[in-house]
């Protein structure tokens, strides 16, 4: 189906501040999340600028792409939307919680 003629996305689960802030927490450009995604990148171009919003297919290969990278979008809530990265077990090797004060 070509994406022009896709169902449009009427509740998204990405917004444009957080792609841009989820490829900049891995590290990618937008070519490198397009390939990744099997989007074009004026696809996610365009959508990070604000010019059009993306197609329901579309969002689902972003997403997918980027959660594959480590990254966790966080849903919009009282304090907006957000991502963060996934901890591996090498970043939990050694940590501890504290103990509870009595």
């Amino acid at each position: 189906m070509a994406e022009s003629c896709a169902e449009p996305n009427l509740h998204p689960e990405l917004t444009p501040a957080q792609c841009r802030a989820a490829r900049g927490l891995v590290d990618w450009t937008q070519e490198e999340l397009a390939e990744r995604a099997g989007v074009s990148r004026s696809t996610v171009r365009d959508f990070e600028k604000g010019r059009h919003d993306l197609h329901r297919a579309s969002e689902t290969q972003i997403v997918a792409a980027l959660r594959d990278g480590g990254v966790m979008l966080i849903p919009s809530d009282e304090l907006g939307p957000g991502v963060r990265l996934r901890a591996t077990t090498a970043d939990c090797e050694g940590f501890q919680l504290p103990e509870p004060s009595s």
